[in-house]
């Protein structure tokens, strides 16, 4: 991203982080032995968020490059 000088590269990089930063506290939640439907719980609300950023930030920077290489 940075060699494609890519605008919105500190805001993906810091939803990155936080993603990071979500999986460990939901392991956290796990070993602490927080009661197993809330961490399932989390656990989806997560995964939803992750996959609404693949579907739509990840995708449209992969469009963007291609775009930018001519395919």
């Amino acid at each position: 991203m940075l060699s494609h000088d890519y605008v919105g590269y500190r805001i993906h990089k810091d939803d990155h982080e936080i993603f990071k930063a979500r999986v460990y506290c939901l392991r956290h939640d796990f070993d602490s032995g927080l009661p197993i439907f809330r961490v399932m719980f989390a656990l989806r609300m997560f995964i939803d968020k992750l996959v609404h950023h693949i579907k739509t930030i990840d995708i449209g920077i992969a469009k963007l490059h291609s775009k930018r290489d001519g395919k």
